[in-house]
């Protein structure tokens, strides 16, 4: 149902409010041929270029869609060749589509760009735990905290590779750094009460409480999927790679 505004059901004029510009943008869209939707656009100009081609791979990265994701940072290398930021791109992508080794060769493509650059040092962290080598994870976490003192990311990272190493009061610290950043965080409730249950420490049961308040509900994707198999158009919505027609 659509109100009518209060002023208009009361027969008055409209108030006329200042309006202060704060900022102005504009977007073009590029109309491709039917046969090739999907595929990505290249945009025109160096620096915009970059910048449109890294928010579009970002974008269908948190989607999912690997394959359009590494395409586009593709493009951001060509676009960029002396830059790190595209190869870094290509190694976040290679990470979450479980390739480590291909993450590390693009980390050292990013590196020989950007020698130390403590972006990279992050995921080169992440590759490594994936492939086992803790000692040089070690090194990458703490040359990302000395340039990002209060990053909950690298802070949980150091927090695990303790964990695994049977470090566990090392690891509280770490997940303890991370909960003062970001309190309800699952992910470190979780690795301190298996800490506490690896001391066998009676604070185990306080910290088992607490990751029982904030994990996610088990019986959430069941009651999900009953809702969306009965709302097409949410469902579509629910997917991470859809289309709109």
């Amino acid at each position: 149902m659509v109100r009518t505004p209060l002023f208009r059901r009361l027969g008055r004029p409209a108030p006329d409010l200042p309006v202060t510009d704060l900022a102005r943008a504009e977007a073009g869209l590029e109309a491709v041929p039917a046969g090739r939707a999907g595929e990505p656009v290249k945009p025109r100009g160096p620096v915009r270029e970059r910048r449109l081609l890294t928010d579009h791979g970002a974008a269908l990265l948190l989607q999912g869609d690997m394959r359009r994701a590494a395409a586009v940072f593709r493009m951001e290398t060509e676009s960029a060749p002396d830059r790190p930021g595209g190869y870094r791109n290509l190694a976040r992508t290679a990470l979450a589509a479980g390739h480590p080794r291909r993450a590390l060769h693009w980390l050292r493509e990013a590196e020989g760009r950007a020698p130390s650059d403590p972006r990279n040092a992050f995921f080169f962290a992440r590759a490594c735990r994936a492939v086992g080598d803790l000692e040089r994870v070690r090194a990458a976490i703490e040359a990302c905290l000395a340039a990002f003192p209060r990053d909950r990311g690298s802070f949980q990272e150091r927090g695990i590779i303790r964990f695994l190493s049977g470090n566990f009061r090392g690891a509280l610290d770490s997940f303890d750094a991370v909960l003062e950043i970001d309190p309800e965080e699952v992910n470190a409730h979780y690795h301190r009460m298996k800490c506490y249950e690896g001391l066998g420490d009676t604070a185990e049961a306080a910290a088992r409480r607490a990751y029982l308040h904030y994990k996610a509900d088990d019986n959430a994707p069941k009651r999900a999927r009953r809702y969306l198999a009965s709302h097409e158009a949410a469902n579509r919505e629910a997917q991470k790679i859809h289309v709109h027609r």
